[in-house]
Protein backbone atom coordinates (compact mmCIF):
# COMPACT_ATOMS: atom_id res chain seq x y z
CA UNK A 1 0.00 0.00 0.00
CA UNK A 2 1.48 3.33 -1.05
CA UNK A 3 1.26 6.51 0.97
CA UNK A 4 -0.78 9.46 -0.36
CA UNK A 5 1.32 11.96 -2.28
CA UNK A 6 0.62 14.73 0.25
CA UNK A 7 1.96 12.63 3.13
CA UNK A 8 5.02 11.68 1.10
CA UNK A 9 5.71 15.34 0.29
CA UNK A 10 5.37 16.34 3.94
CA UNK A 11 7.70 13.51 5.02
CA UNK A 12 10.27 14.56 2.41
CA UNK A 13 9.99 18.15 3.60
CA UNK A 14 10.54 17.07 7.21
CA UNK A 15 13.51 14.94 6.17
CA UNK A 16 15.10 17.86 4.33
CA UNK A 17 14.42 20.15 7.28
CA UNK A 18 16.05 17.58 9.58
CA UNK A 19 19.13 17.36 7.36
CA UNK A 20 19.49 21.16 7.30
CA UNK A 21 18.91 21.42 11.06
CA UNK A 22 21.38 18.60 11.77
CA UNK A 23 24.17 20.15 9.70
CA UNK A 24 23.57 23.63 11.15
CA UNK A 25 23.54 22.29 14.71
CA UNK A 26 26.83 20.50 14.03
CA UNK A 27 28.36 23.65 12.53
CA UNK A 28 27.25 25.96 15.35
CA UNK A 29 28.38 23.47 17.98
CA UNK A 30 31.90 24.14 16.69
CA UNK A 31 31.60 27.73 15.51
CA UNK A 32 30.16 30.26 17.97
CA UNK A 33 27.07 31.89 16.51
CA UNK A 34 28.05 35.11 18.27
CA UNK A 35 31.18 35.22 16.11
CA UNK A 36 29.12 34.81 12.93
CA UNK A 37 26.70 37.51 14.11
CA UNK A 38 29.55 39.90 14.92
CA UNK A 39 30.97 39.34 11.42
CA UNK A 40 27.59 40.09 9.85
CA UNK A 41 27.09 43.23 11.93
CA UNK A 42 30.56 44.47 10.96
CA UNK A 43 29.84 44.09 7.23
CA UNK A 44 30.01 47.22 5.09
CA UNK A 45 26.42 48.43 4.77
CA UNK A 46 26.99 50.29 1.50
CA UNK A 47 28.48 47.26 -0.26
CA UNK A 48 25.68 45.03 1.03
CA UNK A 49 23.09 47.47 -0.28
CA UNK A 50 24.84 47.52 -3.65
CA UNK A 51 24.95 43.71 -3.71
CA UNK A 52 21.23 43.34 -3.08
CA UNK A 53 20.44 46.01 -5.68
CA UNK A 54 22.54 44.07 -8.22
CA UNK A 55 20.56 40.97 -7.25
CA UNK A 56 17.28 42.70 -8.12
CA UNK A 57 18.67 43.98 -11.43
CA UNK A 58 19.85 40.44 -12.13
CA UNK A 59 16.33 39.08 -11.64
CA UNK A 60 15.05 41.72 -14.05
CA UNK A 61 17.71 40.77 -16.63
CA UNK A 62 16.65 37.14 -16.28
CA UNK A 63 13.07 38.22 -16.89
CA UNK A 64 14.06 40.02 -20.09
CA UNK A 65 15.77 36.87 -21.33
CA UNK A 66 12.81 34.70 -20.36
CA UNK A 67 10.51 37.10 -22.22
CA UNK A 68 12.39 36.26 -25.44
CA UNK A 69 11.82 32.53 -24.79
CA UNK A 70 8.13 32.91 -23.88
CA UNK A 71 7.48 35.01 -26.97
CA UNK A 72 8.92 32.24 -29.12
CA UNK A 73 6.39 29.86 -27.56
CA UNK A 74 3.47 32.25 -28.12
CA UNK A 75 3.08 33.28 -24.47
CA UNK A 76 1.96 36.88 -23.99
CA UNK A 77 3.73 37.58 -20.71
CA UNK A 78 5.40 40.95 -20.19
CA UNK A 79 8.82 41.37 -18.55
CA UNK A 80 7.08 42.58 -15.39
CA UNK A 81 4.79 39.50 -15.39
CA UNK A 82 7.85 37.25 -15.56
CA UNK A 83 9.68 39.20 -12.85
CA UNK A 84 6.60 38.88 -10.67
CA UNK A 85 6.45 35.10 -11.28
CA UNK A 86 10.14 34.81 -10.41
CA UNK A 87 9.61 36.61 -7.09
CA UNK A 88 6.47 34.61 -6.26
CA UNK A 89 8.35 31.39 -7.04
CA UNK A 90 11.05 32.43 -4.56
CA UNK A 91 8.34 32.92 -1.95
CA UNK A 92 6.83 29.46 -2.44
CA UNK A 93 10.27 27.85 -2.39
CA UNK A 94 10.48 28.92 1.24
CA UNK A 95 7.12 27.66 2.43
CA UNK A 96 6.06 24.63 0.40
CA UNK A 97 7.31 21.09 1.02
CA UNK A 98 9.29 18.98 -1.38
CA UNK A 99 10.04 20.29 -4.87
CA UNK A 100 6.62 21.92 -5.25
CA UNK A 101 7.92 25.34 -4.37
CA UNK A 102 10.34 25.64 -7.29
CA UNK A 103 9.89 24.60 -10.87
CA UNK A 104 6.31 23.39 -10.48
CA UNK A 105 5.08 26.74 -9.16
CA UNK A 106 6.96 28.62 -11.86
CA UNK A 107 5.53 26.29 -14.52
CA UNK A 108 2.01 26.73 -13.16
CA UNK A 109 2.27 30.52 -13.12
CA UNK A 110 3.70 30.68 -16.64
CA UNK A 111 1.26 28.13 -18.07
CA UNK A 112 -1.95 29.61 -16.64
CA UNK A 113 -1.34 32.97 -18.28
CA UNK A 114 -2.17 31.66 -21.78
CA UNK A 115 -3.22 28.11 -20.89
CA UNK A 116 -0.13 26.68 -22.62
CA UNK A 117 1.38 24.11 -20.25
CA UNK A 118 3.65 22.39 -22.80
CA UNK A 119 5.07 25.68 -23.99
CA UNK A 120 5.69 26.87 -20.41
CA UNK A 121 7.45 23.59 -19.59
CA UNK A 122 9.81 23.96 -22.55
CA UNK A 123 10.56 27.58 -21.65
CA UNK A 124 11.65 26.48 -18.17
CA UNK A 125 13.73 23.57 -19.48
CA UNK A 126 15.46 25.66 -22.17
CA UNK A 127 16.14 28.44 -19.68
CA UNK A 128 17.65 26.04 -17.14
CA UNK A 129 19.76 24.25 -19.72
CA UNK A 130 21.40 27.37 -21.15
CA UNK A 131 21.70 28.91 -17.69
CA UNK A 132 23.51 25.89 -16.24
CA UNK A 133 25.69 25.58 -19.33
CA UNK A 134 26.74 29.23 -19.12
CA UNK A 135 27.36 29.08 -15.38
CA UNK A 136 29.60 26.01 -15.69
CA UNK A 137 31.50 27.41 -18.66
CA UNK A 138 32.22 30.70 -16.88
CA UNK A 139 33.34 28.82 -13.76
CA UNK A 140 35.77 26.71 -15.79
CA UNK A 141 37.18 29.84 -17.41
CA UNK A 142 37.72 31.43 -13.99
CA UNK A 143 39.33 28.22 -12.72
CA UNK A 144 42.09 28.92 -15.25
CA UNK A 145 42.43 32.45 -13.86
CA UNK A 146 42.69 31.38 -10.22
CA UNK A 147 46.37 30.71 -9.43
CA UNK A 148 45.43 28.89 -6.21
CA UNK A 149 43.03 26.40 -7.81
CA UNK A 150 45.56 23.65 -8.54
CA UNK A 151 46.74 23.71 -4.92
CA UNK A 152 43.19 23.49 -3.58
CA UNK A 153 42.57 20.14 -1.79
CA UNK A 154 39.20 19.78 -3.55
CA UNK A 155 40.41 20.84 -7.00
CA UNK A 156 39.79 17.46 -8.66
CA UNK A 157 36.21 16.87 -7.40
CA UNK A 158 35.38 20.53 -8.07
CA UNK A 159 36.65 20.26 -11.65
CA UNK A 160 34.61 17.07 -12.15
CA UNK A 161 31.46 18.78 -10.85
CA UNK A 162 32.01 21.72 -13.21
CA UNK A 163 32.73 19.50 -16.22
CA UNK A 164 29.63 17.40 -15.55
CA UNK A 165 27.60 20.60 -15.13
CA UNK A 166 28.77 21.71 -18.57
CA UNK A 167 28.55 18.42 -20.48
CA UNK A 168 25.14 17.27 -19.17
CA UNK A 169 23.16 20.36 -20.32
CA UNK A 170 24.99 20.41 -23.67
CA UNK A 171 23.92 16.80 -24.31
CA UNK A 172 20.37 17.52 -23.15
CA UNK A 173 20.21 20.61 -25.36
CA UNK A 174 21.47 18.67 -28.38
CA UNK A 175 18.87 15.94 -27.87
CA UNK A 176 15.80 17.86 -26.71
CA UNK A 177 16.04 21.01 -28.82
CA UNK A 178 17.46 19.74 -32.11
CA UNK A 179 14.29 20.35 -34.14
CA UNK A 180 13.57 16.68 -34.86
CA UNK A 181 11.61 15.58 -31.80
CA UNK A 182 8.12 16.11 -33.25
CA UNK A 183 8.88 14.04 -36.36
CA UNK A 184 10.54 11.30 -34.31
CA UNK A 185 7.63 10.99 -31.86
CA UNK A 186 5.04 11.10 -34.63
CA UNK A 187 6.71 8.27 -36.53
CA UNK A 188 8.17 6.09 -33.76
CA UNK A 189 5.62 5.86 -30.96
CA UNK A 190 4.27 2.31 -30.61
CA UNK A 191 0.62 1.73 -31.47
CA UNK A 192 -0.27 0.75 -27.90
CA UNK A 193 0.49 4.26 -26.58
CA UNK A 194 -2.87 5.85 -25.68
CA UNK A 195 -4.04 8.61 -28.00
CA UNK A 196 -4.16 11.19 -25.20
CA UNK A 197 -0.56 10.45 -24.18
CA UNK A 198 0.50 10.54 -27.83
CA UNK A 199 -1.22 13.91 -28.22
CA UNK A 200 0.51 15.39 -25.16
CA UNK A 201 3.93 14.15 -26.27
CA UNK A 202 3.37 15.51 -29.75
CA UNK A 203 2.46 18.96 -28.38
CA UNK A 204 5.50 18.91 -26.11
CA UNK A 205 7.79 17.93 -28.99
CA UNK A 206 6.39 20.51 -31.39
CA UNK A 207 6.87 23.17 -28.72
CA UNK A 208 10.48 22.06 -28.09
CA UNK A 209 11.21 22.15 -31.82
CA UNK A 210 10.30 25.85 -31.97
CA UNK A 211 13.56 26.76 -30.27
CA UNK A 212 15.56 25.16 -33.09
CA UNK A 213 14.08 27.73 -35.48
CA UNK A 214 15.43 30.79 -33.68
CA UNK A 215 17.35 33.13 -35.96
CA UNK A 216 20.95 34.16 -35.28
CA UNK A 217 19.99 37.57 -33.89
CA UNK A 218 17.62 36.04 -31.33
CA UNK A 219 20.22 33.45 -30.31
CA UNK A 220 22.70 36.26 -29.71
CA UNK A 221 20.17 38.19 -27.60
CA UNK A 222 19.44 35.13 -25.48
CA UNK A 223 23.10 34.36 -24.86
CA UNK A 224 24.01 38.00 -24.16
CA UNK A 225 21.29 38.28 -21.51
CA UNK A 226 22.24 34.88 -20.06
CA UNK A 227 25.92 35.74 -19.77
CA UNK A 228 25.13 39.19 -18.36
CA UNK A 229 22.85 37.62 -15.77
CA UNK A 230 25.48 35.08 -14.71
CA UNK A 231 28.12 37.79 -14.39
CA UNK A 232 25.77 39.86 -12.24
CA UNK A 233 25.19 36.83 -10.02
CA UNK A 234 28.93 36.40 -9.54
CA UNK A 235 29.35 40.13 -8.99
CA UNK A 236 26.87 40.39 -6.13
CA UNK A 237 28.62 37.44 -4.44
CA UNK A 238 31.89 39.29 -4.95
CA UNK A 239 30.31 42.33 -3.28
CA UNK A 240 29.30 40.11 -0.35
CA UNK A 241 32.94 39.07 0.02
CA UNK A 242 34.10 42.69 -0.16
CA UNK A 243 31.52 43.73 2.43
CA UNK A 244 32.92 41.11 4.81
CA UNK A 245 36.52 42.03 3.87
CA UNK A 246 37.28 38.51 2.67
CA UNK A 247 40.56 38.11 0.80
CA UNK A 248 39.02 36.37 -2.22
CA UNK A 249 39.53 37.09 -5.90
CA UNK A 250 36.63 37.33 -8.34
CA UNK A 251 37.92 34.16 -10.03
CA UNK A 252 37.89 32.19 -6.77
CA UNK A 253 34.36 33.32 -5.93
CA UNK A 254 33.18 32.43 -9.45
CA UNK A 255 34.16 28.77 -9.36
CA UNK A 256 33.51 28.19 -5.64
CA UNK A 257 30.04 29.68 -5.85
CA UNK A 258 29.22 27.56 -8.91
CA UNK A 259 30.36 24.31 -7.28
CA UNK A 260 28.38 25.10 -4.13
CA UNK A 261 25.30 25.96 -6.23
CA UNK A 262 25.52 22.60 -7.99
CA UNK A 263 25.78 20.83 -4.64
CA UNK A 264 22.70 22.51 -3.17
CA UNK A 265 20.69 21.40 -6.20
CA UNK A 266 20.87 17.90 -4.71
CA UNK A 267 17.45 17.70 -2.98
CA UNK A 268 18.61 16.69 0.49
CA UNK A 269 18.11 19.93 2.44
CA UNK A 270 15.69 22.84 2.93
CA UNK A 271 16.60 25.65 0.51
CA UNK A 272 20.23 24.48 0.62
CA UNK A 273 20.58 25.40 4.30
CA UNK A 274 23.34 23.47 6.00
CA UNK A 275 24.74 22.11 2.74
CA UNK A 276 25.63 25.64 1.61
CA UNK A 277 27.32 26.49 4.90
CA UNK A 278 29.21 23.21 5.12
CA UNK A 279 30.39 23.37 1.52
CA UNK A 280 31.62 26.96 1.86
CA UNK A 281 33.48 26.09 5.05
CA UNK A 282 35.39 23.40 3.17
CA UNK A 283 35.90 25.32 -0.06
CA UNK A 284 37.00 28.64 1.47
CA UNK A 285 39.29 27.32 4.23
CA UNK A 286 42.28 26.84 1.84
CA UNK A 287 42.02 30.56 1.01
CA UNK A 288 42.53 31.41 4.68
CA UNK A 289 38.90 32.34 5.33
CA UNK A 290 38.03 31.74 8.98
CA UNK A 291 34.91 29.66 9.73
CA UNK A 292 32.91 32.60 11.13
CA UNK A 293 33.44 34.57 7.92
CA UNK A 294 32.62 31.59 5.67
CA UNK A 295 29.32 31.01 7.49
CA UNK A 296 28.53 34.75 7.43
CA UNK A 297 29.17 34.76 3.67
CA UNK A 298 26.71 31.87 3.33
CA UNK A 299 24.13 33.65 5.48
CA UNK A 300 24.25 36.70 3.21
CA UNK A 301 23.40 34.37 0.31
CA UNK A 302 20.41 33.01 2.18
CA UNK A 303 19.27 36.53 3.06
CA UNK A 304 19.18 37.23 -0.69
CA UNK A 305 16.75 34.31 -1.08
CA UNK A 306 14.66 35.67 1.79
CA UNK A 307 14.51 39.13 0.21
CA UNK A 308 13.18 37.83 -3.10
CA UNK A 309 10.82 35.52 -1.21
CA UNK A 310 9.47 38.44 0.79
CA UNK A 311 9.01 40.41 -2.43
CA UNK A 312 7.06 37.52 -3.92
CA UNK A 313 5.01 37.17 -0.75
CA UNK A 314 4.11 40.85 -0.98
CA UNK A 315 2.88 40.30 -4.55
CA UNK A 316 0.70 37.39 -3.43
CA UNK A 317 -0.63 39.32 -0.43
CA UNK A 318 -1.49 42.29 -2.65
CA UNK A 319 -3.44 40.00 -4.98
CA UNK A 320 -5.24 38.48 -2.02
CA UNK A 321 -6.26 41.87 -0.63
CA UNK A 322 -7.25 43.36 -4.02
CA UNK A 323 -9.33 40.70 -5.79
CA UNK A 324 -10.86 43.29 -8.14
CA UNK A 325 -7.45 44.30 -9.43
CA UNK A 326 -6.52 40.63 -9.84
CA UNK A 327 -9.61 39.98 -11.97
CA UNK A 328 -8.81 43.03 -14.09
CA UNK A 329 -5.27 41.78 -14.65
CA UNK A 330 -6.54 38.31 -15.57
CA UNK A 331 -8.91 39.91 -18.11
CA UNK A 332 -6.04 41.91 -19.59
CA UNK A 333 -4.02 38.72 -19.99
CA UNK A 334 -6.69 37.30 -22.28
CA UNK A 335 -6.16 40.17 -24.75
CA UNK A 336 -3.58 38.93 -27.30
CA UNK A 337 -0.36 40.91 -27.56
CA UNK A 338 1.05 41.33 -31.10
CA UNK A 339 4.29 39.29 -31.34
CA UNK A 340 7.61 41.05 -31.76
CA UNK A 341 9.12 39.82 -35.06
CA UNK A 342 12.63 40.33 -33.67
CA UNK A 343 11.82 37.88 -30.88
CA UNK A 344 9.64 35.32 -32.62
CA UNK A 345 11.62 35.07 -35.79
Amino acid sequence: MTMPRTITSVLMFMLKLSVSAGILIWIFSRIPFSGVLDTLLAAHAGLLTAAYLVMVVNHWANSVKTRILTARQGLTLSVHDIFRISAVTSFYKLILPGGVGGGVIRWYKLARHDNKPMEAFNVIMYDRVIGTMTMALLALLFVALDPMFMAHPYAVPAALVLLLSLIAPILFWAVAFNGRWSRWIYGRLPAFVPFRVREYLQKLAVSADRFSGLNAKTHVRIWVWTIASRFMTLYFYYLFAQALELDLSFAAIAWVRTVVYMLILIPISFSGLGVREGALLLMLAPYGIVPESAVAFSMLSFIAILIMGAWGGAYELFDLLTPGRRRMREAEKRIPTPPDPAITG
